[in-house]
Protein backbone atom coordinates (compact mmCIF):
# COMPACT_ATOMS: atom_id res chain seq x y z
CA UNK A 1 0.00 0.00 0.00
CA UNK A 2 2.86 2.39 0.77
CA UNK A 3 5.85 2.71 -1.54
CA UNK A 4 8.72 5.01 -0.58
CA UNK A 5 11.36 5.94 -3.13
CA UNK A 6 14.20 8.36 -2.49
CA UNK A 7 16.91 9.30 -5.00
CA UNK A 8 19.80 11.58 -4.08
CA UNK A 9 22.68 12.61 -6.30
CA UNK A 10 25.67 14.89 -5.75
CA UNK A 11 26.62 14.81 -9.43
CA UNK A 12 24.26 14.62 -12.39
CA UNK A 13 25.76 15.45 -15.78
CA UNK A 14 24.92 15.23 -19.49
CA UNK A 15 27.39 16.05 -22.27
CA UNK A 16 26.98 16.54 -26.02
CA UNK A 17 23.25 15.85 -26.35
CA UNK A 18 21.77 16.13 -29.84
CA UNK A 19 18.16 15.46 -30.89
CA UNK A 20 17.26 15.15 -34.58
CA UNK A 21 13.89 14.95 -36.27
CA UNK A 22 13.60 14.17 -39.99
CA UNK A 23 17.41 14.54 -40.22
CA UNK A 24 17.23 18.13 -38.88
CA UNK A 25 18.73 19.28 -35.56
CA UNK A 26 15.98 20.50 -33.25
CA UNK A 27 17.85 20.52 -29.92
CA UNK A 28 21.49 20.34 -28.93
CA UNK A 29 23.20 20.80 -25.60
CA UNK A 30 26.91 21.00 -24.91
CA UNK A 31 26.59 20.37 -21.18
CA UNK A 32 24.03 20.05 -18.39
CA UNK A 33 25.49 19.94 -14.88
CA UNK A 34 23.34 19.56 -11.75
CA UNK A 35 25.23 19.63 -8.45
CA UNK A 36 22.35 18.44 -6.25
CA UNK A 37 19.34 16.33 -7.24
CA UNK A 38 16.76 15.00 -4.73
CA UNK A 39 13.64 12.98 -5.57
CA UNK A 40 11.18 11.91 -2.86
CA UNK A 41 8.14 9.92 -4.03
CA UNK A 42 6.02 9.68 -0.88
CA UNK A 43 6.43 13.39 -0.12
CA UNK A 44 6.10 14.17 -3.85
CA UNK A 45 9.08 16.49 -3.70
CA UNK A 46 11.76 17.20 -6.34
CA UNK A 47 14.73 19.47 -5.70
CA UNK A 48 17.44 20.76 -8.05
CA UNK A 49 20.33 22.97 -6.92
CA UNK A 50 23.16 24.59 -8.93
CA UNK A 51 21.95 23.82 -12.47
CA UNK A 52 24.15 24.84 -15.40
CA UNK A 53 23.02 24.66 -19.02
CA UNK A 54 25.81 25.45 -21.48
CA UNK A 55 25.14 26.14 -25.19
CA UNK A 56 21.52 25.03 -25.36
CA UNK A 57 20.32 25.35 -28.97
CA UNK A 58 16.60 24.91 -29.58
CA UNK A 59 14.78 24.94 -32.92
CA UNK A 60 11.01 24.85 -32.36
CA UNK A 61 8.68 24.56 -35.35
CA UNK A 62 4.89 24.93 -35.47
CA UNK A 63 3.04 23.62 -38.52
CA UNK A 64 -0.38 22.14 -39.33
CA UNK A 65 0.61 18.97 -37.43
CA UNK A 66 1.45 20.91 -34.24
CA UNK A 67 4.77 21.66 -32.52
CA UNK A 68 7.69 19.44 -33.52
CA UNK A 69 8.67 18.67 -29.88
CA UNK A 70 5.19 17.30 -29.19
CA UNK A 71 5.58 14.85 -32.10
CA UNK A 72 8.99 13.42 -31.18
CA UNK A 73 7.50 10.13 -30.02
CA UNK A 74 4.97 8.42 -32.27
CA UNK A 75 1.92 7.15 -30.43
CA UNK A 76 0.56 3.81 -31.57
CA UNK A 77 -3.19 3.69 -32.10
CA UNK A 78 -4.87 1.20 -29.81
CA UNK A 79 -8.38 -0.15 -29.91
CA UNK A 80 -10.73 1.35 -27.34
CA UNK A 81 -12.19 -1.27 -25.01
CA UNK A 82 -15.30 -0.88 -22.90
CA UNK A 83 -14.39 -1.03 -19.22
CA UNK A 84 -16.55 -0.81 -16.16
CA UNK A 85 -15.76 2.09 -13.86
CA UNK A 86 -15.35 0.97 -10.27
CA UNK A 87 -15.98 3.17 -7.27
CA UNK A 88 -12.80 4.44 -5.61
CA UNK A 89 -12.30 5.32 -1.99
CA UNK A 90 -12.16 8.97 -0.97
CA UNK A 91 -8.74 8.38 0.60
CA UNK A 92 -7.29 7.13 -2.72
CA UNK A 93 -8.67 10.18 -4.55
CA UNK A 94 -7.01 12.49 -2.04
CA UNK A 95 -3.66 10.76 -2.49
CA UNK A 96 -3.87 11.04 -6.29
CA UNK A 97 -4.68 14.76 -6.10
CA UNK A 98 -1.80 15.57 -3.75
CA UNK A 99 0.30 18.28 -5.44
CA UNK A 100 3.97 17.81 -6.34
CA UNK A 101 6.53 20.24 -4.95
CA UNK A 102 9.40 21.28 -7.22
CA UNK A 103 12.28 23.44 -6.00
CA UNK A 104 14.90 24.95 -8.32
CA UNK A 105 17.75 27.13 -7.12
CA UNK A 106 20.77 28.73 -8.77
CA UNK A 107 19.79 28.00 -12.38
CA UNK A 108 22.12 29.26 -15.14
CA UNK A 109 21.64 29.04 -18.91
CA UNK A 110 24.70 30.31 -20.80
CA UNK A 111 25.42 31.12 -24.45
CA UNK A 112 22.18 29.63 -25.78
CA UNK A 113 20.02 30.10 -28.89
CA UNK A 114 16.29 29.76 -29.42
CA UNK A 115 14.45 29.75 -32.75
CA UNK A 116 10.66 29.53 -33.12
CA UNK A 117 9.31 29.10 -36.65
CA UNK A 118 5.54 29.44 -37.07
CA UNK A 119 4.80 27.88 -40.46
CA UNK A 120 1.05 28.48 -39.98
CA UNK A 121 1.31 32.28 -39.61
CA UNK A 122 4.59 32.57 -41.55
CA UNK A 123 6.57 34.17 -38.70
CA UNK A 124 9.94 33.46 -37.13
CA UNK A 125 11.33 34.64 -33.77
CA UNK A 126 14.88 34.02 -32.65
CA UNK A 127 17.24 35.00 -29.89
CA UNK A 128 20.98 34.31 -29.98
CA UNK A 129 23.67 34.01 -27.32
CA UNK A 130 21.30 34.69 -24.41
CA UNK A 131 22.01 34.09 -20.71
CA UNK A 132 19.56 33.42 -17.89
CA UNK A 133 20.21 33.49 -14.13
CA UNK A 134 17.47 32.33 -11.77
CA UNK A 135 17.86 32.61 -8.01
CA UNK A 136 15.01 30.31 -6.97
CA UNK A 137 11.76 28.82 -8.25
CA UNK A 138 9.30 26.93 -6.06
CA UNK A 139 6.26 25.15 -7.52
CA UNK A 140 3.61 23.67 -5.23
CA UNK A 141 0.85 22.23 -7.39
CA UNK A 142 -0.41 25.23 -9.38
CA UNK A 143 1.19 27.78 -7.02
CA UNK A 144 4.46 29.40 -8.14
CA UNK A 145 7.04 31.48 -6.25
CA UNK A 146 9.95 32.96 -8.19
CA UNK A 147 12.76 35.08 -6.78
CA UNK A 148 14.98 37.23 -8.99
CA UNK A 149 15.30 36.29 -12.68
CA UNK A 150 17.89 37.94 -14.97
CA UNK A 151 17.66 37.58 -18.74
CA UNK A 152 20.46 38.99 -20.92
CA UNK A 153 20.13 38.74 -24.69
CA UNK A 154 22.57 40.37 -27.12
CA UNK A 155 20.22 39.95 -30.09
CA UNK A 156 16.49 39.40 -30.59
CA UNK A 157 14.61 39.41 -33.90
CA UNK A 158 11.04 38.84 -35.10
CA UNK A 159 10.03 38.54 -38.75
CA UNK A 160 6.39 38.46 -39.87
CA UNK A 161 6.54 37.63 -43.59
CA UNK A 162 2.75 37.62 -43.91
CA UNK A 163 2.34 41.23 -42.69
CA UNK A 164 5.86 42.31 -43.79
CA UNK A 165 6.96 43.42 -40.30
CA UNK A 166 10.52 43.17 -38.95
CA UNK A 167 11.43 43.86 -35.31
CA UNK A 168 14.95 43.64 -33.89
CA UNK A 169 16.53 44.50 -30.56
CA UNK A 170 20.10 44.49 -29.28
CA UNK A 171 21.46 43.95 -25.76
CA UNK A 172 18.09 43.33 -24.12
CA UNK A 173 18.24 43.04 -20.32
CA UNK A 174 15.26 41.94 -18.25
CA UNK A 175 15.20 41.69 -14.46
CA UNK A 176 12.15 40.21 -12.76
CA UNK A 177 11.98 40.58 -8.98
CA UNK A 178 9.64 38.37 -6.93
CA UNK A 179 6.84 36.71 -8.89
CA UNK A 180 4.04 34.79 -7.20
CA UNK A 181 1.08 32.95 -8.73
CA UNK A 182 -1.44 31.67 -6.20
CA UNK A 183 -5.12 30.76 -6.57
CA UNK A 184 -5.21 32.30 -10.05
CA UNK A 185 -3.70 35.63 -8.94
CA UNK A 186 -0.41 36.83 -10.46
CA UNK A 187 1.76 39.26 -8.45
CA UNK A 188 5.06 40.71 -9.70
CA UNK A 189 6.99 43.08 -7.48
CA UNK A 190 9.10 44.73 -10.21
CA UNK A 191 10.12 44.34 -13.86
CA UNK A 192 13.04 46.28 -15.34
CA UNK A 193 13.68 46.20 -19.11
CA UNK A 194 16.55 47.91 -20.92
CA UNK A 195 17.63 47.79 -24.57
CA UNK A 196 20.47 49.50 -26.45
CA UNK A 197 18.63 49.52 -29.74
CA UNK A 198 15.08 48.74 -30.91
CA UNK A 199 14.04 48.83 -34.58
CA UNK A 200 10.57 48.30 -36.07
CA UNK A 201 10.13 48.21 -39.85
CA UNK A 202 6.61 47.88 -41.30
CA UNK A 203 7.13 47.46 -45.05
CA UNK A 204 3.40 47.22 -45.77
CA UNK A 205 2.68 50.64 -44.23
CA UNK A 206 6.10 52.07 -45.13
CA UNK A 207 6.70 52.89 -41.48
CA UNK A 208 9.94 52.89 -39.46
CA UNK A 209 10.65 53.30 -35.75
CA UNK A 210 14.11 53.51 -34.17
CA UNK A 211 14.77 53.87 -30.47
CA UNK A 212 18.05 53.82 -28.56
CA UNK A 213 18.82 53.15 -24.89
CA UNK A 214 15.30 52.39 -23.65
CA UNK A 215 14.70 51.89 -19.91
CA UNK A 216 11.30 50.63 -18.73
CA UNK A 217 10.38 49.97 -15.11
CA UNK A 218 7.07 48.41 -14.01
CA UNK A 219 6.27 48.33 -10.28
CA UNK A 220 3.68 46.19 -8.47
CA UNK A 221 1.93 44.39 -11.33
CA UNK A 222 -1.13 42.37 -10.29
CA UNK A 223 -3.49 40.34 -12.48
CA UNK A 224 -6.61 38.82 -10.92
CA UNK A 225 -9.59 37.60 -12.95
CA UNK A 226 -10.22 40.33 -15.55
CA UNK A 227 -8.52 43.10 -13.55
CA UNK A 228 -4.94 44.30 -14.11
CA UNK A 229 -3.32 46.91 -11.87
CA UNK A 230 0.11 48.56 -11.90
CA UNK A 231 1.41 50.88 -9.20
CA UNK A 232 3.71 52.81 -11.57
CA UNK A 233 5.34 52.64 -15.01
CA UNK A 234 8.46 54.62 -15.89
CA UNK A 235 9.81 54.93 -19.45
CA UNK A 236 13.10 56.64 -20.31
CA UNK A 237 14.57 56.84 -23.82
CA UNK A 238 17.20 59.42 -24.88
CA UNK A 239 16.51 58.95 -28.58
CA UNK A 240 13.40 58.09 -30.63
CA UNK A 241 13.00 58.46 -34.42
CA UNK A 242 9.67 57.89 -36.18
CA UNK A 243 9.29 57.94 -39.98
CA UNK A 244 5.93 57.37 -41.71
CA UNK A 245 6.62 57.67 -45.45
CA UNK A 246 2.98 57.05 -46.43
CA UNK A 247 1.72 59.93 -44.26
CA UNK A 248 4.87 61.98 -45.06
CA UNK A 249 5.56 62.54 -41.37
CA UNK A 250 8.83 62.42 -39.41
CA UNK A 251 9.25 62.81 -35.66
CA UNK A 252 12.52 62.99 -33.72
CA UNK A 253 12.70 63.17 -29.94
CA UNK A 254 15.43 63.03 -27.30
CA UNK A 255 15.63 62.71 -23.51
CA UNK A 256 12.05 61.47 -22.98
CA UNK A 257 10.88 60.74 -19.44
CA UNK A 258 7.39 59.32 -18.97
CA UNK A 259 5.78 58.23 -15.70
CA UNK A 260 2.33 56.72 -15.17
CA UNK A 261 0.91 56.26 -11.65
CA UNK A 262 -1.86 53.86 -10.54
CA UNK A 263 -2.90 52.20 -13.78
CA UNK A 264 -5.98 49.93 -13.54
CA UNK A 265 -7.68 48.00 -16.33
CA UNK A 266 -10.92 46.26 -15.38
CA UNK A 267 -12.47 44.50 -18.39
CA UNK A 268 -12.83 47.36 -20.89
CA UNK A 269 -12.58 50.14 -18.27
CA UNK A 270 -9.20 51.89 -17.84
CA UNK A 271 -8.29 54.36 -15.12
CA UNK A 272 -5.06 56.29 -14.58
CA UNK A 273 -4.32 58.54 -11.63
CA UNK A 274 -1.45 60.62 -13.01
CA UNK A 275 0.72 61.03 -16.14
CA UNK A 276 3.95 63.03 -16.24
CA UNK A 277 5.87 63.60 -19.49
CA UNK A 278 9.15 65.50 -19.64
Amino acid sequence: EDFALNINSDKFEFNNVNIKQNKADILSLEKLDIKTFVFNLDRQNIKFDDIDFNSLKTNMILNKNGINFANLIKKEKTAVKDTKVQDTKVEDTKNESKPWKINLSNLKINNSDFIFSDKVNNTIAQTKAFNINLNSLNVDGSNIDLSNLDFVNPKLSFNDKKNKIDISAKNTKINLDKLTFKEGILDINKIDVSKDNLTLNDKESNFNLLSKEIDISINALKIADNKTSIDSITVKTPNLDFDDAKAKMKVQTSNINLKLDTFVMNDSDISLKDIKLA
